[in-house]
């Protein structure tokens, strides 16, 4: 942990100008105080962990189709490719009631909204507008044709309770869709190369015992992060950090929140990757008013991406080693 003396600025990704002229609205992982909660309160009935339980028939047929489409061919695949990227992207979709063609462009989207340094500027800012116009398009046609879906219940946070302007809501949208597609794809392709490493042991585990398929997903979650993420924070009042001395209010506090993740002081066998641990893990980056409005959808994508691939590719193995260490971006299976 690290105390610097200049507080943070607000985050802010893009400089102004940089997004279409109807959008003003913010991240709400930028907000603090009485702005994100007004935010936040707007929207979070759409993603409590009893909304989500109503869409895991919708994840279960999603990772169905995908699974029908890999063992289609011959017995082995890309995983990331052919399984970890599509399947929150699809079942986004799918919640949102976009076609698949429309959903799959998602990925692309996402990419350009957490400034992939695959792109230019240039082609972040065109990739970026095209996504806020769908979202625009897509509020139109819910609007029109009102249903009973997650598109629904965002248009309410609007139109019925208020609150919120309409380019609030579209960057409010637009960034749930990046954290419960990118992020998740990322944190199962991470999972399932901890999972499947070795000599399988976690994997034939799961197959055999379907009930710790949440623990797994506990575990990937705690050890399987990119690096130590290491967020910059505003120490709201003076706060004594052992051993570090004294963080004055409005201070900034860089944390690292994978070590803390990490401790002996709260693990047995920190380091390792257990599926009986006692009770659940819950993540150091946030909690309560901030905790990530899309994570109850995206631990109930992992739980059944992850059960049903073990259900239903059981023989599952890594047919080469990952292209990078904590980020795969292929992980070439058999089966």
């Amino acid at each position: 942990m690290a105390v610097h003396d200049e507080p943070a600025a607000p985050a802010r990704p893009f400089g102004r100008g940089r997004l279409p002229r109807w959008h003003d609205g913010v991240l709400l992982v930028g907000q603090d105080g009485p702005e994100h909660l007004r935010v936040r309160h707007s929207v979070a009935a759409a993603f409590t962990a009893e909304r989500v339980e109503g869409w895991r028939p919708v994840i279960r047929e999603v990772a169905d189709e995908l699974i029908d489409r890999m063992v289609s061919g011959d017995p082995g695949a890309e995983l990331v490719d052919a399984y970890c990227s599509p399947l929150p992207v699809l079942v986004m979709g799918a919640l949102l009631g976009v076609p698949e063609r429309d959903a799959e462009r998602f990925q692309r989207w996402s990419d350009a909204f957490a400034l992939s340094a695959r792109t230019t500027a240039e082609e972040r800012k065109e990739h970026i507008e095209e996504f806020a116009e769908y979202i625009a398009e897509l509020f139109a046609a819910g609007r029109a044709a009102p249903g009973n879906g997650l598109i629904d219940d965002l248009i309410a946070a609007r139109d019925g309770r208020g609150g919120l302007s309409e380019g609030e809501l579209a960057c409010l949208v637009m960034s749930v869709i990046v954290t419960c597609t990118r992020t998740t794809s990322n944190m199962f392709g991470r999972g399932l190369r901890i999972l499947l490493g070795g000599d399988r042991f976690l994997w034939r585990r799961i197959v055999a015992e379907p009930a710790l398929a949440p623990a797994a997903v506990d575990e990937v979650l705690r050890c399987g992060s990119q690096g130590d993420p290491r967020p910059l924070r505003l120490a709201a009042e003076d706060s004594e950090l052992l051993p570090y001395g004294t963080a004055e209010k409005r201070r900034a506090v860089v944390l690292p929140i994978r070590s803390a993740s990490s401790r002996r002081a709260g693990y047995h066998e920190p380091s390792a990757v257990r599926l009986d641990r006692a009770g659940r893990w819950r993540p150091m980056s946030g909690s309560g008013p901030y905790d990530c409005l899309g994570a109850h959808l995206a631990r109930a994508e992992l739980e059944l991406g992850l059960g049903l691939l073990a259900e239903r590719l059981p023989g599952l193995r890594l047919s080469a080693g990952p292209t990078r260490f904590r980020l795969p971006e292929s992980l070439p299976v058999t089966w």
